[in-house]
C-alpha cells in the first residue's frame, strides 16, 4: 500500500540538514547538536556536488547540445560536448536538487529534476527524436520519476504552453472564475499522470507533486487569482492522497521545499513582491518623490516570513538583477547593507564577486576586447571598430524575445544608422555554425554577425557577463561601456533620432 504523502514528504534522495537527533544525554545537549547542525548546513549550503550526463545521439548535426539549469541565484546554461561516434559522458555541478532544461533540436523544452550524485543517460535519434528519446537511470527510485517527468512533457507541456497562451490573450474577457477553472483543471490533469506512477508506492512522486502544485499556483499568481483562488485536487484519488483535497496542502515557508523545490522559490519570491511593490514613487508631504526601493525592499523581506537562509536568498537574488541592470549607485545602501548582515556565506561571497565583474563592464571601463569568426569564416574583433559606436547583440536561434525582435524591430534600426558611425555586432551563443548560418539565412540577419559556441563556457561571455540572453551592450567611439544594459531594440526603434544610440553618437 503506497505510503501517506505527509509522512513521505521526501525521498531519500531529497533529505535536508534536518534529520533526527537521537534522544540520548541532556535536552541542552540535544539543543547545542542540533544548532551545531544548523550551523554546519549554513555553512556549507551552495557548496556544489556533482551529476552525470552520459548517453549517445545518432544523426546530431553540431559537436555538442546544452541545457539551461535552475541554481539558487538565477539559471545558468551548460554545453554537453559530443564525441564523432555521438557519445558523450559529462559531469557537472549541482547543489542539492536542481531542475535542468533539454534544449534539443526540434523539441519543446524538456525539464528534469537532477540531485547530488545523479547519473542520468540519454539516448535519442536526432532525426525522430521524441519517438527515440530515452531518459533513463540506474537508481531505480530516480528513473521512475525522470519516467514521470517525461511523461509530464509528453500529456501536457503543449497544454501548458497554450494555457499561457489562451489567457494572456483573454486576460479582459475572461472572468476570475473561468481562468481558475482551466488553470486548475490543467493542474488535475497532471495530477492523474503523476499519480499513476505512484500506484502500489512505485515511486516518491512527492517532489514532483509539490513542483506541479507551486508551478501551476505561479500561474494564479500571474493572473492575479492567488490567494483567493487556489488549486484543489477533484480526482477520485487513494485515500492516501487525501491531502490533495485542501485548498491549499502544502506550507508557505518551509525551508525543505526552498532547498529541493525550484518552483516553490519563485513561489516564494513572487508572494514577497506581490506584498511589497518595487518600483515607482511615493507620496512625500503632498508631491511625488522617487523613495531609495532597494532598501525599502531589503527592510520588507527582512521583516517578513521565512527562515534567515530563505530572506538571504530572496535579497542576494534580486541584489543580482540591480547590479546587472542598474548603476551600482542605485543599489549601493542595500547592496552594504546585505553584506553586512548577510548570514549565509554562500549567498554573501556569490553576491560580491557578481558586484565585481559587473563593475568590470560598468560605464566608463574599457570594453573587454574579443576576436570571433564571422559566417565567411574571417576573424572580427571589437578592436575593429575604434572610432564607432558598436551595439552588441547577444541573441539566439531558440531565443523567442530574440527572434521577435530580429524580425520586427531591428531592420528598421538597421536602416535608420546605415550611413551613421554605428555598428551592429550580433554575437550568436546557443547553437553550433550549421544551425547559425540557416538561421541567418532565414531571417536575413544584417549587421556583422558572429558565432560564440558554447554559451557560458566561451570567454566572450563570461567578460560580458552574458547569463541570459537577449543580452545587449553599448560601447562608446573610445572603446569604453557606455552602458551595460542598454535599451533593447524594440525600444529604440521607437526613439530613433533620440535614444540611447544618438545621446552615444553625439558625445
Amino acid at each position: 500500500m503506497m505510503k501517506p504523502l505527509v509522512n513521505q514528504i521526501f525521498g531519500t534522495c531529497l533529505l535536508s540538514w534536518a534529520v533526527l537527533i537521537p534522544l540520548v544525554g541532556s535536552a541542552q545537549d540535544q539543543i547545542e547538536s542540533k544548532q551545531s547542525r544548523r550551523d554546519s548546513f549554513i555553512t556549507h549550503f551552495g557548496q556544489p556536488g556533482h551529476f552525470v550526463l552520459s548517453g549517445k545521439v545518432q544523426n546530431l548535426n553540431e559537436d555538442f547540445f546544452e541545457f539551461g539549469m535552475t541554481t539558487y541565484l538565477g539559471n545558468v546554461t551548460k554545453a554537453v560536448p559530443v564525441k564523432y561516434d555521438g557519445t558523450f559522458n559529462e559531469r557537472f555541478e549541482v547543489s542539492n536538487t536542481q531542475d535542468i532544461y533539454l534544449y534539443l533540436p526540434g523539441s519543446r523544452t524538456i525539464i528534469l529534476s537532477v540531485v547530488e550524485n545523479d547519473t542520468l543517460a540519454l539516448n535519442w535519434d536526432q532525426n525522430a527524436l521524441l519517438e527515440s528519446l530515452s531518459i533513463h537511470s540506474a537508481d531505480t527510485a530516480r528513473d521512475l520519476q525522470l519516467q514521470v517527468q517525461w511523461a509530464i512533457h509528453q500529456k501536457h507541456r503543449i497544454s501548458l504552453i497554450d494555457l499561457r497562451r489562451e489567457l494572456n490573450n483573454n486576460e479582459s474577457t475572461y472572468t476570475p472564475v473561468e481562468k481558475y477553472e482551466r488553470i486548475n483543471g490543467l493542474y488535475n490533469a497532471v495530477l492523474e499522470t503523476v499519480l499513476a506512477y505512484a500506484d502500489g508506492g512505485k515511486a516518491d512522486v512527492d517532489r514532483i507533486l509539490l513542483a506541479q502544485y507551486y508551478n501551476l499556483t505561479n500561474l494564479l499568481i500571474d493572473h492575479g487569482l492567488y490567494p483567493t483562488y487556489r488549486l484543489k485536487a477533484v480526482l477520485d484519488t487513494t485515500p492516501n492522497y487525501a491531502v490533495f483535497k485542501l485548498d491549499d496542502p502544502f506550507p508557505w515557508y518551509t525551508e525543505n521545499y526552498f532547498i529541493h523545490v525550484p518552483d516553490y522559490r519563485d513561489f516564494y519570491e513572487a508572494l514577497a513582491r506581490k506584498s511589497q511593490p518595487y518600483f515607482g514613487t511615493i507620496d512625500v508631504y503632498g508631491g511625488r518623490e522617487q523613495t531609495n526601493f532597494p532598501m525599502a525592499f531589503y527592510n520588507h523581506v527582512r521583516g517578513s516570513q521565512g527562515s534567515t537562509l530563505m530572506q538571504d536568498w530572496l535579497l542576494a537574488n534580486q541584489l543580482l538583477t540591480d547590479l546587472n541592470h542598474t548603476d551600482f549607485s542605485f543599489v549601493r545602501d542595500a547592496y552594504n547593507r546585505f553584506i553586512e548582515e548577510c548570514t549565509t556565506p554562500f549567498f554573501k561571497s556569490s553576491t560580491e564577486a557578481f558586484q565585481i565583474r559587473t563593475q568590470r563592464i560598468s560605464a566608463g571601463n574599457d570594453a573587454p576586447d574579443f576576436t570571433l569568426k564571422d559566417e565567411q569564416g574571417r576573424a572580427v574583433s571589437l578592436a575593429d571598430f575604434k572610432g564607432k559606436v558598436v551595439y552588441i547583440d547577444f541573441w539566439g536561434v531558440y531565443c523567442g524575445p530574440c527572434i521577435y525582435d530580429i524580425q520586427h524591430y531591428v531592420p528598421k534600426i538597421h536602416e535608420f544608422y546605415k550611413d551613421k558611425d554605428v555598428v551592429f555586432i550580433n554575437i550568436c551563443v546557443d547553437v553550433g555554425e550549421t544551425e547559425w548560418k540557416a538561421a541567418l539565412k532565414k531571417y536575413n540577419l544584417h549587421g556583422i554577425n558572429l558565432i560564440a559556441e558554447g554559451w557560458s563556457r566561451h570567454p566572450v561571455c563570461q567578460a560580458y557577463n552574458v547569463q541570459a540572453i537577449p543580452n545587449y551592450k553599448l560601447i562608446n567611439r573610445d572603446g569604453t561601456i557606455a552602458n551595460n544594459n542598454p535599451e533593447r531594440p524594440s525600444r529604440l526603434a521607437a526613439k530613433l533620432g533620440n535614444n540611447e544610440i544618438d545621446k552615444t553618437l553625439a558625445k
